[in-house]
């Protein structure tokens, strides 16, 4: 396994790659909000040989750059995984993605067929969900981080990310990995250009299309506000094995 950064049209990502090229097609795995590609690390093990497997960072998360003038839509986030495929001259992909990375996936293959063999869709969000206005948690979170200071909210976020973990203590562990890029410098202001771009209404414009969609798509039935990939990784591997021979 071996990580490493790649410009894409001046924004540089970071991305491992694990497995070994056969001949089942490769496989991105893309988070969701607020992770990283770091919840994906004990799933990539268990998934089955002769894959070329990239684990993401997105835009504005983990490793990756985090610009204050960026565009951090799922629509975004699409076109940068299409120019990831480019780059790593990766014609057709299965696309593995938990929470909004789920309807990042499906944004990629609703505009760019041709580049998607089949979607593994782990927890995800393929609506508005949580991030819907009228989710009472949702619209108290949004208002205090969207209006309040930093020091006053982060450790609220902290807090949730916690709760949703089967076992808070990991969850507390979990949340200050995901949360380190959104404490220094600009990260805050970043944070709150994420929570804006997910509530923009693109979530649940892509999931009343998702019926349109003409390749293999599964669904893990776990809700989405648990991280299933780093608490069930055998669980969320055999979902995308599944969806590789659909």
């Amino acid at each position: 396994m071996r990580g490493e950064f790649i410009d894409l049209s001046g924004e540089r990502i970071y991305y491992y790659a694990a497995g070994s090229r056969g001949s089942g097609e490769p496989v991105v795995l893309i988070h969701g909000f607020p992770t990283s590609s770091h919840l994906w690390l004990d799933v990539v093990a268990k998934l089955p040989a002769g894959h070329r497997i990239v684990v993401v960072d997105l835009l504005g998360f983990g490793r990756s750059d985090s610009p204050l003038d960026a565009d951090y839509t799922i629509a975004a986030h699409g076109e940068r995984v299409i120019r990831l495929l480019d780059a790593l001259r990766i014609d057709r992909a299965c696309l593995a993605g938990h929470g909004t990375g789920g309807a990042i996936a499906l944004w990629v293959a609703l505009h760019s067929p041709e580049r998607v063999t089949r979607i593994a869709l782990i927890g995800s969000s393929t609506s508005e969900g949580w991030f819907a206005r009228d989710h009472r948690g949702a619209q108290a979170f949004l208002d205090l981080a969207l209006r309040m200071p930093p020091w006053f909210w982060l450790p609220i976020l902290r807090a949730m990310i916690a709760r949703a973990y089967s076992d808070p203590e990991d969850g507390k562990r979990s949340a200050e990995m995901y949360l380190a890029p959104f404490i220094q410098g600009n990260g805050a202001k970043v944070l709150r250009a994420h929570l804006r771009a997910m509530t923009n209404g693109d979530i649940a414009a892509v999931g009343r299309r998702a019926s349109q969609l003409r390749v293999p798509v599964l669904s893990s039935m776990t809700s989405p506000w648990r991280f299933m990939p780093e608490e069930n990784p055998s669980e969320a591997a055999s979902v995308i094995a599944r969806t590789l021979v659909a």
